[in-house]
């Protein structure tokens, strides 16, 4: 029996002012009764409580968070299996988990399944652990990168209405081909988490909802930001990076040594500030970055850059490859066009090139040297001090950005000249492909090559 009383307020923590306070008791006919009620009984009444089927909407509410996006998890090891219950734990619903890798005995260490029976793929074991937490998620369990170049493939990982896609694979190649993918066919949001030195260190990205930047346009702005000597070498120390683990005879893993305590506190919170960040209005692109300072282990510094949209150039000359070039970058070029008002200036242009996307990505410059020359009709890189200075920024990059080429101003709307295309060919022997020149006028940019 259920009594229903109207208090005079609304209960704490909910929207009704109606309490329900239900009793369980047995009810038994009387010998010789005439009425259901006649008589009475001897039965004894037990207060009861309400229990509640596990819901998605249960979880989301006593997690006091929003309901997080639709997500697609990518990766389920130790990581990507601790974001994935984060999520489901505070409501989210999970989409589908890929990853053709099969449990061991080590994953034991950092895994969030616990597994007495091992030998099974870790996407469909995740699967059926999160079917207790009112969860269908499709399940890859097969090669993402495979699986991310077919349509059926993209479909069983990223499902339609999947808002969020999560990669914790900590690969290149899944990334590259995440990025690939245009976000009008994908519609899905694209973030990436991963750890660094022994699980010291971890970033966050979280490209821009229409895909610019990206996620690798993002990992080269990382790498043009000055960072502290400790988070740098958490980041770039051979000491910190992947070990061969040996588990049993005639079996190696590369893997990351870290506990359980050291991974689950920075993926937590790198979890956490995703779904913050993703539920802003925000139209550009995210980069979180935390690290443990020192020995101080309650000690934990984070920063978080905002990186706008990416200017996107075809490279006349190449095979279809374009040039992308940071805001930062066009502003540093812009302020010195406007220093050297009526003659032409330039320097040197640093980051990435993928050979898969045919992207190079701009990030950062190098001024140009002492002993360059600057006119009306034409600028000419020096050479004094370049070579050491090219070598000074891919050292402090941690060796990941490049010397891409160069670039140089029109005082005039002018597009490339033949003296344009003659340095880009001079540019293309001198040095390894890629080589690029970017050229700028008064209100476009011109990219040429004859390297790529």
């Amino acid at each position: 029996m259920i009594f229903c009383v109207r208090r005079p307020f609304k209960l704490a923590g909910m929207e009704t002012d109606i309490e329900l306070i239900p009793y369980i008791f047995e009810i038994f006919p009387s010998d010789e009764r005439k009425s259901i009620l006649e008589g009475g009984g001897s039965s004894k009444a037990y207060p009861a409580a309400q229990i509640d089927a596990i819901s998605k909407e249960l979880l989301c509410s006593v997690s006091g968070t929003k309901m997080p996006p639709r997500t697609a998890i990518l990766g389920c090891g130790s990581v990507g299996s601790k974001a994935a219950f984060h999520l489901a734990r505070t409501g989210g619903t999970i989409t589908s988990v890929s990853d053709s890798d099969y449990f061991g005995a080590h994953n034991m260490a950092r895994h969030a399944l616990v597994r007495d029976d091992l030998g099974g793929q870790k996407a469909n074991e995740i699967a059926k652990e999160l079917a207790t937490l009112d969860q269908t998620p499709l399940t890859y369990a097969a090669d993402i990168l495979t699986g991310l170049s077919t349509d059926d493939g993209r479909k069983t990982i990223v499902p339609p209405k999947t808002q969020l896609i999560l990669n914790t694979t900590a690969s290149l190649g899944v990334r590259e081909a995440l990025c690939r993918w245009k976000p009008k066919f994908r519609k899905a949001r694209i973030s990436e988490i991963a750890l660094f030195g022994h699980g010291e260190a971890g970033i966050m990205l979280l490209e821009a909802p229409e895909g610019n930047p990206n996620l690798c346009d993002l990992m080269a702005s990382f790498h043009s930001e000055k960072i502290s000597p400790a988070a740098f070498k958490l980041l770039h120390d051979r000491e910190f990076g992947l070990t061969e683990v040996q588990i049993g005879q005639g079996c190696h893993s590369a893997s990351m040594p870290m506990s359980d305590m050291r991974l689950s506190t920075l993926t937590a919170t790198m979890v956490e500030e995703l779904l913050e960040l993703n539920g802003s209005s925000t139209n550009e692109g995210k980069i979180v970055f935390g690290f443990r300072n020192g020995s101080d282990r309650l000690n934990t510094k984070w920063a978080t850059w905002t990186v706008p949209a990416f200017e996107v150039i075809p490279i006349a000359g190449s095979d279809e490859w374009t040039l992308r070039v940071s805001k930062a970058v066009l502003e540093r070029i812009r302020t010195e066009m406007e220093a050297c008002p009526g003659i032409e200036t330039g320097g040197v242009i640093v980051g990435t090139c993928s050979a898969r996307l045919r992207t190079i990505c701009v990030v950062d410059t190098i001024p140009a040297p002492e002993d360059s020359e600057r006119s009306a009709a034409k600028f000419v890189l020096g050479k004094k001090g370049l070579k050491k200075a090219i070598e000074r920024r891919f050292q402090e990059s941690g060796e990941k950005l490049l010397d891409l080429g160069t670039w140089h101003s029109h005082v005039v709307e002018v597009g490339p000249s033949s003296l344009d295309w003659t340095t880009a060919a001079d540019l293309a022997k001198g040095r390894p492909p890629p080589s690029v020149l970017l050229i700028a006028t008064p209100t476009r940019l011109h990219a040429i090559s004859r390297s790529i």
